[in-house]
């Protein structure tokens, strides 16, 4: 099992922190420390995906009055890497974050006594920066755990911290994706059609070149840094979701995943909120509130300075030849809703 090599590994994470004994009057996962202080995790994690509205999305949540706004950071970026960086935060550190809410929020309770607010971490690189095999992915440090593919993904730790967490990722066609993440996190100077062709035929080239000697999963975890995407390289592993999801879908039940496709989400905000307020079983939201659920926006647009017109046809074509197979795949796994060959 993924889990037996984690016990090898050297930040011994998975055993200085949980199982906690969850307090069974707060719907939130909270308990309290030897010491009597409460301590809560997140009740939800928005997993993903970059540039697909998740920042919307989570700020349409935090509408909802039993869903704290008063976290430190909406993406606290904990689980997709400072878990496993002494030198970024401790799992203390990272708890520290929702101090606010849980003082304010979560420790309010109702007439009989139950707390009902909840609190979620909105870390979009969730899904897929799993950094963690970072720090382990040397030929040497493999060979010892016997692995050529990571030990772990983030959906372990989620899972072990807290098997009850909701799960929630909002997809979007991985082409417009790539090109809008491009857009956004490139360096203006060097950004053009031109470049993002380039750099798109090296990435396909390196993620084939990989394949034809490895499995799938070990190239998309393995054979590309995961920092390059906020220099705004446009590689193509982030965005094969079958192989990221598995993940999830491995060690989550489906009751507790729910995942919107980010056309269906803009047509009918306020259809799309119910699905996610009851996926969170959160209380019927009161009619007066739904105008500001619905029609207020929190998206990180693109401003003018970084927007550089259409990507070329060729690279567009270049892409949807590559992501066909794999969009097969997200279909047998989600349904035709999230169809990206269409």
């Amino acid at each position: 099992m993924y889990m037996d090599g984690l016990q090898c590994h050297k930040s011994g994470l998975f055993k200085s922190a949980g199982p906690f004994p969850f307090l069974p009057n707060y719907k939130n996962p909270c308990w309290r420390t030897s010491s009597g202080v409460l301590r809560c995790l997140p009740y939800f994690h928005l997993i993903g995906c970059v540039k697909c509205g998740s920042s919307d999305l989570f700020y349409r949540i935090t509408r909802h009055p039993e869903v704290s706004d008063l976290i430190q950071k909406k993406e606290p970026k904990w689980i997709g890497g400072g878990a496993h960086h002494a030198h970024c935060c401790s799992f203390n550190d990272y708890l520290d974050m929702y101090k606010s809410a849980v003082d304010k929020d979560i420790a309010k309770n109702d007439s009989s006594g139950f707390h009902r607010c909840v609190l979620g971490d909105g870390s979009p690189g969730t899904l897929v920066n799993n950094v963690q095999w970072e720090v382990i992915k040397h030929p040497e440090e493999a060979k010892a755990l016997n692995r050529s593919e990571p030990v772990f993904a983030n959906a372990d730790l989620i899972h072990h911290l807290n098997p009850g967490a909701k799960i929630i990722l909002m997809l979007r066609n991985p082409i417009d994706r790539s090109w809008s993440a491009y857009q956004y996190f490139g360096l203006t100077s060097q950004k053009s059609q031109e470049d993002f062709h380039r750099l798109t035929v090296r990435s396909i080239s390196d993620f084939q070149q990989c394949l034809s000697q490895n499995e799938l999963r070990h190239c998309v975890y393995h054979s590309h840094n995961v920092r390059d995407r906020y220099k705004g390289i446009p590689n193509v592993w982030p965005n094969i979701y079958h192989v990221h999801l598995q993940e999830y879908f491995r060690v989550f039940p489906r009751k507790q995943i729910l995942v919107l496709n980010i056309e269906s989400y803009s047509k009918d905000i306020r259809a799309a909120m119910e699905k996610v307020y009851a996926f969170l079983e959160l209380g019927k939201l009161p009619e007066a509130m739904w105008e500001t659920v619905s029609t207020t926006t929190k998206r990180n647009e693109l401003s003018s300075s970084r927007r550089i017109g259409n990507m070329w046809n060729k690279t567009r074509e270049l892409l949807q030849d590559f992501y066909a197979p794999y969009n097969k795949e997200l279909v047998r796994l989600l349904g035709s809703e999230f169809d990206f060959n269409k």
